[in-house]
Formats: C-alpha cells, sequence, structure tokens
C-alpha cells in the first residue's frame, strides 16, 4: 500500500461512503480505491466481490451484505488507513447502507 495524502484518504474515504449508500455494489468503486491506495486484494475475495458487481443491496441476503461491506472495508484497511472506524449499517427501509462517522471526529480522524 502507498502512502496516501489527506485529499487521497479524503477521496477514498468519500467513495466507499457513496457506494455504500447507493443502491448497489460497484466493483468500479471499489477498483479505483484500490487503485489509489496501491492495494493489491486477495484474488478469491476480489473475484467473489467482481460477481455482484451492479447487484442491488435489496437482493442480497443480510449475511451477504455484511460480508461485502466487511471484505471491502479488510481490503482497503490498514494499520494507517482504518476504514472499519465508519459506522455502517443497513437500513431495510432505505435498501441501503447508513454511513456515519464516529461522533466528535472529522472526516480525516479516522486516518492513523
Amino acid at each position: 500500500m502507498t502512502e496516501l495524502d489527506d485529499f487521497q484518504k479524503e477521496v477514498v474515504l468519500t467513495a466507499m461512503k457513496k457506494m455504500f449508500q447507493g443502491s448497489h455494489f460497484s466493483i468500479c468503486d471499489l477498483d479505483k480505491c484500490l487503485k489509489i491506495t496501491g492495494t493489491i486484494p486477495d484474488k478469491k475475495d476480489y473475484d467473489s466481490l467482481h460477481a455482484l458487481h451492479c447487484v442491488d443491496w435489496k437482493d442480497m441476503s443480510p449475511g451477504l451484505r455484511q460480508a461485502v461491506l466487511e471484505r471491502t472495508v479488510s481490503m482497503l484497511s490498514s494499520d494507517r488507513f482504518d476504514l472499519s472506524a465508519l459506522e455502517m449499517r443497513f437500513n431495510n427501509n432505505l435498501k441501503c447502507f447508513e454511513v456515519q462517522l464516529p461522533k466528535a471526529k472529522g472526516i480525516l480522524s479516522i486516518f492513523k
């Protein structure tokens, strides 16, 4: 993983929030973030996520949605770039994830 400046960190965070708050999973959004961070993902995990490209969150089981979230966050997280600090929960009424930053912290405070 390459060293990221604050701009690049915020771009990745914003792109991930957009993807999870949208109606479907986008491998294109993930690809762009992987490119920015210089991350080489696990091939089987990546291929599995790729198969879900453009699949609506509402069409996934709750367990699969959670696994997609966890694997995506895991791919992009490191000891200095911790996306797991985001609070993401699936909203069944809206059929998308609700993403919130930890309370009382700025957008870049989740990065070490």
